[in-house]
């Protein structure tokens, strides 16, 4: 049975029936331009700082060797998942806490470019608190311990 044979077979189809062509050890698009490697990702904002909760503008821009802009670069960003999430050009914070999140495309000869990007999520303003006793019945010379419940304005509690 002739392995490569059809290994080559599946690869040339696939390439066809994607619009492109495989040559010269790399796939080129239908235009007949290779794909241009990214040399440099730039996210705006650099660093991101907000409340749990917020979903804020994000933007990553990949340029190539020259310092132009890559308008159809493939970039992928992604976080922590039950902290942040980046999607169609905004990040939403879930969970308080400082994180990284990297921002990755591809660049020449096939190696990845990473941006590292600082994320640091506060919880938002408590709307109220509330001091509550421990149960029991005070006598003289007993004291009661309690404790401070604070409120979002979600109505969650921290």
């Amino acid at each position: 049975m002739n392995v490569a044979h059809r290994m080559r077979f599946v690869t040339t189809a696939l390439a066809l029936a994607t619009g492109a062509s495989f040559l010269a050890g790399g796939f080129v698009s239908a235009q007949g331009a290779p794909p241009v490697a990214v040399a440099r990702l730039v996210a705006e904002p650099a660093r991101v700082t907000m409340r749990a909760g917020e979903t804020l503008p994000f933007k990553v821009t990949a340029y190539d060797a020259r310092g132009n802009v890559i308008v159809d670069a493939v970039v992928r960003v992604g976080g922590p998942r039950a902290a942040v999430a980046f999607t169609g050009g905004e990040v939403r914070a879930f969970r308080a806490g400082s994180y990284t999140a990297t921002a990755t495309a591809g660049g020449a000869n096939g190696q990845p470019i990473t941006l590292d990007i600082p994320v640091l999520i506060s919880w938002p303003a408590l709307a109220k608190i509330e001091i509550v006793p421990d149960s029991g019945t005070l006598f003289t010379d007993i004291a009661l311990g309690h404790r401070a419940r604070g409120m979002h304005a979600d109505g969650s509690e921290r």
